[in-house]
């Protein structure tokens, strides 16, 4: 299989990802993509993938944006842990800007 990442410039594909990236969470799952080694997988990516052109050719550039990483402030809320002023108007904004 390293052949096929040697061959297919796999480092040069996620690096030319990362450029495009919007967010610390988006990075982190560039950084860690794997490629499909099981035709079936990939042939339903594929069907994914053609689903999601079509919308984006019928409706344009969808409302979608980018939101950070709230996993932290949520795994604190629920141990019952106090967030903070700032973690909450860090929370608001992401959720005004989504």
């Amino acid at each position: 299989m390293k052949d096929a990442y040697n061959a297919l410039e796999f480092a040069l594909v996620q690096a030319q990802l990362k450029t495009y990236a919007r967010g610390e969470r988006a990075r982190f799952n560039i950084d860690h993509l794997v490629m499909i080694d099981h035709p079936d997988s990939l042939s339903h990516e594929l069907k994914v993938l053609d689903e999601m052109s079509s919308l984006l050719f019928r409706y344009g550039n969808l409302p979608i944006s980018f939101s950070s990483d709230l996993t932290p402030y949520l795994a604190l809320a629920r141990k019952g842990g106090t967030l903070q002023p700032a973690d909450l108007e860090h929370i608001a904004e992401d959720i005004l800007t989504s």
